[in-house]
C-alpha cells in the first residue's frame, strides 16, 4: 500500500490537472488503510503511534503509512512526496489535492477538515522517519 500510495501521490502531482482520478485514490487509500495487518501493527510493536493518536485507528493507519512510504523511496523520491504534502497542507495552499479528493465518491463522508488531517497525519509520518538533514 506504501508503494502504491507514493506513486499515486507523485503521478498526481505529475500530470496535474489531468489526474484527477490519483486524488480520488489517494483518499481512498487513507481512508481505507486500516487493514487487519496494520491494526495488528498498531497495537504490536508500534503502540506508541496508537498512543500519540489518542487511539484513533484511522489516524494512527495514515501516521504509520507514512513511515512506511519514507523508509520505501529512494531519498530524492521521498523528498518530492514530502514536498507535494508539505505544499498541498500549507495553510496557504491552493488545496489543489483535497480538492481534486473531493471529486471522489468518498468525499462525501468525510470533510475537508478530515481530509486535510489525514494528508497532515500522512506528511508527519514521513517526517518522522526522514533523516533530519532531509526533511528541511
Amino acid at each position: 500500500m506504501s508503494a502504491l500510495t507514493l506513486l499515486k501521490i507523485i503521478s498526481w502531482a505529475d500530470a496535474y490537472p489531468e489526474r484527477k482520478r490519483d486524488a480520488a485514490d489517494i483518499l481512498f487509500i487513507l481512508e481505507n488503510c486500516g487493514t487487519k495487518d496494520v491494526l495488528s501493527k498498531l497495537y504490536g510493536s508500534h503502540e506508541h503511534i496508537l498512543i500519540e493518536e489518542d487511539y484513533d485507528p484511522t489516524l494512527a493507519s495514515v501516521h504509520l503509512l507514512g513511515q512506511e512510504i519514507a523508509l520505501l523511496g529512494n531519498v530524492e523520491t521521498v523528498r518530492t512526496v514530502k514536498d507535494i504534502l508539505t505544499h498541498e497542507t500549507d495553510k496557504n495552499s491552493e488545496f489543489k489535492l483535497l480538492s481534486h479528493m473531493g471529486l471522489g465518491s468518498s468525499f462525501q463522508s468525510n470533510s475537508f477538515e478530515n481530509t486535510l488531517q489525514l494528508l497532515q497525519k500522512l506528511l508527519q509520518g514521513i517526517l518522522d522517519k526522514m533523516p533530519n538533514d532531509l526533511s528541511l
